[in-house]
């Protein structure tokens, strides 16, 4: 559960196991795959989640790198490892 303006940059699960132990993403190309150069660069993105997190709760994601970031098949650019806002928000 987080606001939707954070949710719009991450990565959607498309399923969660009971426990929570199992989460599964919805398909996305990875950043460094990436076609052509529209996406601008990755310190964009993460420059607006860390801003929107900071806001909110106070702390930023961790840990996020181009492996964690993803290009949904419409063209949206969102965090598709974003593990380490659990133990955080902790």
């Amino acid at each position: 559960m987080t606001t939707d303006s954070i949710r719009a940059m991450l990565a959607k699960p498309v399923y969660i196991s009971r426990n929570g132990n199992v989460i599964v993403m919805e398909a996305l190309t990875p950043w460094r795959e990436r076609k052509d150069a529209d996406y601008g660069v990755l310190e964009h993105w993460n420059e607006c989640l860390d801003e929107e997190m900071d806001a909110t709760y106070g702390f930023k994601i961790g840990d996020s790198h181009c492996g964690n970031w993803g290009i949904e098949p419409d063209g949206t650019v969102v965090m598709q490892d974003y593990a380490s806002l659990e133990w955080q928000a902790c």
